[in-house]
Formats: structure tokens, C-alpha cells, sequence
């Protein structure tokens, strides 16, 4: 059985999933990029090398799972 969360989103939060799910073309490229994003989270600040590979592995990961590069989805996220 594959592992599953629920979240409930409402007011801004749930209209940026709305502008972004309308920009993806889907629930999963949104969750994903969610996920995607909040893995970056953790690398910021940190300066070694490991975490900077890490960063860029999951950058790289954006066009593949998302649909778009990490840095088409930056700019989406500059136009919310």
C-alpha cells in the first residue's frame, strides 16, 4: 500500500496549488514540485559539497517530475 498524507489548503495557500495545478497541468506535477521544493529547503545555507551535489540532483529532478525546469518553476512562483 503506497504511503499517502492528506492536506487540507485554504485561502492563499489553496490558490497558489489552484494558479500552479493550471500552469503544471496536474495534481502530482504540484505535489511533486511541493515535495521537490521542500528537500531545497533543507540544503539552504549549507556549503558543502555534499549538499551543494544534492541541491543540483534535485534541481535536475524538476524536468522530469514536474514538467518543467527549477528554473521555469522559480519564475512561476514569481508571478503568483
Amino acid at each position: 500500500m503506497p504511503d499517502k498524507a492528506i492536506v487540507y489548503l485554504d485561502g492563499a495557500d489553496a490558490r497558489i496549488f489552484k494558479h500552479l495545478r493550471y500552469k503544471l497541468g496536474s495534481d502530482e506535477r504540484v505535489q511533486n514540485a511541493m515535495i521537490l521544493t521542500g528537500l531545497l529547503a533543507n540544503r539552504v545555507g549549507k556549503t558543502d559539497l555534499t549538499s551543494k551535489r544534492y541541491a543540483q540532483k534535485i534541481k535536475a529532478s524538476f524536468a522530469e517530475l514536474v514538467g518543467v525546469p527549477f528554473e521555469d518553476f522559480e519564475k512561476m512562483l514569481k508571478g503568483i
